[in-house]
């Protein structure tokens, strides 16, 4: 079973040599402290170790089928326009835990970006899912005022600075920063 574009990879660039690295993917791989690289989280929850990420579908698929088979216990609908303003509506059902320790993150990212490797023959290489952004920040929005049936809307805006324009996504979810556990997640091609 493949699951396509329903699936969100993100990958943060933590090294100090790699291209892609910025202070805020490194803040937030310490949040999980993977130690060394590459390591996949799944949901929030991990570490474990993928020496190719194209076998993440094959190893994983019943922790994401036993994920999906899960009634969520909120609600997440996001759009966003070409000058990335970005709409996050959070909708949380009769079932939401206690929010005290929910944040809602959104992450710009690259699906594919191209990059100069530093050893010979020194040719173009690509990185893909490469995370550029996060609104607001890497700590995320508190969310533990939110409480069924009220629903809660936010905006955020930023710039697409000089990433491709063509290969822009939009990835927001709601982790418990104490647990890891995201419980649900959206996501949007530019």
């Amino acid at each position: 079973m493949v699951f396509g574009d329903s699936l969100v990879v993100l990958s943060y660039h933590a090294q100090d040599y790699d291209t892609f690295n910025n202070p805020l993917s490194k803040a937030r791989a310490r949040l999980y402290n993977p130690g060394i690289e590459p390591v996949c989280f799944f949901d929030g929850s991990g570490p474990v170790s993928v020496q190719d990420p194209d076998s993440f579908y094959a190893r994983y698929q019943d922790q994401i089928l036993g994920a999906r088979s899960q009634t969520t216990s909120l609600r997440l609908e996001l759009e966003f326009d070409t000058k990335i303003n970005i709409k996050i509506n959070v909708i949380p059902t009769e079932s939401l835990p206690d929010p005290a320790n929910l944040r809602l993150f959104v992450v710009v990212y690259e699906k594919v970006a191209p990059y100069l490797s530093g050893f010979p023959p020194f040719d173009t290489m690509h990185a893909f899912f490469v995370v550029r952004k996060f609104l607001p920040d890497t700590l995320g929005l508190n969310l533990s005022f939110l409480n069924f049936p009220n629903s809660f809307d936010t905006v955020f805006t930023t710039q697409l600075e000089n990433w491709d324009s063509t290969q822009i996504g939009v990835a927001s979810f709601v982790q418990n920063i104490q647990t890891k556990k995201v419980l649900q997640a959206v996501k949007k091609i530019f």
